[in-house]
C-alpha cells in the first residue's frame, strides 16, 4: 500500500514543448525535454549506496542510510527571446530571465511514515512550482539534512558543480536551501536565470524513529 504524504507535483499549468517553448519565463514547463523528459517531475532521490540510474520518485527507506536527492531547473523561454542585438553585439536579455530565482527542500520537522521530500522554485516573476519524492518505509523517519552536501550544476559550471552558498550557525542552516526564502539560482548564483538551467544534489540521512 502506498501511504502518500505530499506526493505529485504542481500546480497545473500550461506546458510546452521544445519545439515549441514558452513566450514568457517559466520554470520547468516543458514536457518533452531532451535530457530530462518532462520537467514537471523535477525531485528524485537514490539510495547513496546505489547508482545514478536508481534515482525514482518513490525509494525505500533504510534505518541509517544516507540518500542523494535531485532537484531539476530550467527556464523555458523560447531561445529567440533570451537575448538581444544591441550595436550589433548578442546581449542577454533581462525581459526573459526569471529573477531572484530560488529553490527550496521542505523536509517534514517529526517523524511521520512514508514522507515526501518536496522541492519548491520560485521566482519575482514566475509561478511557484513544485515535486516531491516519497520515502516509503515499515516505521515512522526522520530526515536529517547533511549540512554543506548541496551542490549547483549548470551549463556554466564545469566538472561536479559549486557548493550551493548557504549559512550555518551551530550545525543549524540559517540561510540556504532548506529555509526560506531558498537558495539563489543561476550560474553565479545571483537569482538571474537564462537559458542556463541545471540541477542540484544534496543528501540526506535517514532515521527510523523509536
Amino acid at each position: 500500500m502506498k501511504i502518500d504524504n505530499g506526493g505529485g507535483w504542481g500546480p497545473e499549468r500550461k506546458t510546452f514543448t521544445m519545439k515549441q517553448p514558452a513566450p514568457y519565463p517559466v520554470f520547468n514547463s516543458i514536457t518533452d525535454n531532451r535530457v530530462h523528459g518532462d520537467e514537471r517531475n523535477f525531485v528524485q532521490c537514490r539510495d547513496k549506496r546505489d547508482g545514478n540510474e536508481r534515482y525514482a520518485d518513490q525509494v525505500l527507506a533504510h534505518d541509517g542510510h544516507h540518500y542523494i536527492c535531485y532537484l531539476f531547473f530550467n527556464n523555458a523561454i523560447t531561445p529567440g527571446f533570451d537575448s538581444r542585438l544591441v550595436g550589433g553585439k548578442e546581449y542577454p536579455n533581462p525581459a526573459a530571465a526569471l529573477q531572484d530565482s530560488r529553490a527550496r527542500v521542505l523536509l517534514p520537522p517529526k517523524a511521520l511514515y512514508n514522507p515526501a521530500v518536496r522541492g519548491l522554485l520560485s521566482a519575482s516573476n514566475s509561478i511557484t512550482v513544485w515535486d516531491s519524492c516519497n520515502f516509503v518505509a515499515p516505521r515512522p523517519i526522520k530526515f536529517t539534512y547533511v549540512l554543506g552536501s548541496a551542490r549547483m550544476h549548470t551549463n556554466g559550471v564545469a566538472g561536479n558543480g559549486v557548493p550551493l552558498k548557504e549559512t550555518h550557525e551551530s550545525g543549524v542552516v540559517k540561510s540556504g536551501l532548506t529555509v526560506a526564502p531558498g537558495a539563489l539560482l543561476g550560474d553565479d548564483q545571483d537569482g538571474s536565470l537564462h537559458q542556463n538551467g541545471g540541477f542540484l544534489t544534496f543528501e540526506l540521512k535517514v532515521a527510523y524513529a523509536s
